[in-house]
């Protein structure tokens, strides 16, 4: 956001800022490193007054995180994960969660899975959880388990829960 030239560019050719600092983010995840940090975890809290722009930037920002491994940013991006309504959304943040592979943002996700009204929302949660968590969080798939399995277990859920559940395993097989 401090290139003029660059600002005075997109505005000559209707290209809103957002679309700037969403390229920016992917470009960052794919070149950047250590020093890219900070930026795009500022980049998490963006706003725009079209609320689909601030989405594409806040997730293209936690893409690059978990693709840059940036465990100073699994506390923000887990906390924003917990808020998000957008099952798609909270299942790209959850992913950039497991890439990152902090443990610290087990407690958020907990909550997250815990709270969610319905699978859709639950499942990203679930699967980082399962991703960076070990044997105690045996109980947040199983509890899962019998919340969507009371009354049939659909095949999609199923498989989902299955490959959480074999990793797991893995976790506990291999000493966490």
């Amino acid at each position: 956001g401090r290139d003029e030239k660059l600002a005075a560019w997109a505005r000559e050719r209707g290209v809103v800022p957002g679309a700037l600092y969403a390229k920016s983010a992917q470009l960052l995840g794919d070149v950047g490193g250590p020093d890219a940090v900070p930026a795009l975890v500022g980049k998490l809290s963006y706003q725009d007054p079209d609320p689909g722009i601030a989405t594409y930037v806040r997730v293209f920002a936690a893409e690059s995180l978990g693709r840059l491994r940036a465990r100073g940013a699994a506390r923000p991006l887990a906390e924003l994960a917990a808020r998000e309504k957008d099952p798609d959304v909270r299942d790209r943040y959850c992913d950039a969660l497991g890439r990152i592979g902090d443990p610290a943002a087990l407690p958020a996700l907990r909550t997250a899975a815990a709270a969610a009204p319905d699978w859709n929302l639950r499942e990203g949660p679930l699967a980082a959880i399962s991703r960076l968590g070990g044997e105690a969080d045996r109980k947040a798939v199983a509890d899962a388990r019998a919340r969507e399995c009371a009354k049939g277990c659909p095949a999609h859920v199923e498989a989902a829960l299955g490959a959480m559940s074999a990793r797991l395993d893995a976790a506990k097989s291999c000493g966490e």
